[in-house]
């Protein structure tokens, strides 16, 4: 795990990158990872049960 913050946001960026159709854009990323991070708990990342605009939407490649 990261060592502190400024650890956690590098990784987080970094995953970030691998946005696509599959796993969304960098926003989607970002969000699922900082709540699993935060809340420590399963539960709390079911994307099945998440509002529509909290998951992999359209992903256009730039």
């Amino acid at each position: 795990m990261p060592q502190d913050a400024a650890d956690w946001k590098f990784v987080v960026r970094q995953k970030s990158k691998e946005q696509n159709i599959f796993y969304g854009s960098a926003k989607d990323i970002t969000y699922w990872m900082n709540r699993g991070f935060t809340l420590r708990n399963p539960e709390h990342c079911n994307t099945w049960t998440a509002m529509n605009s909290l998951v992999a939407g359209p992903y256009y490649p730039s």
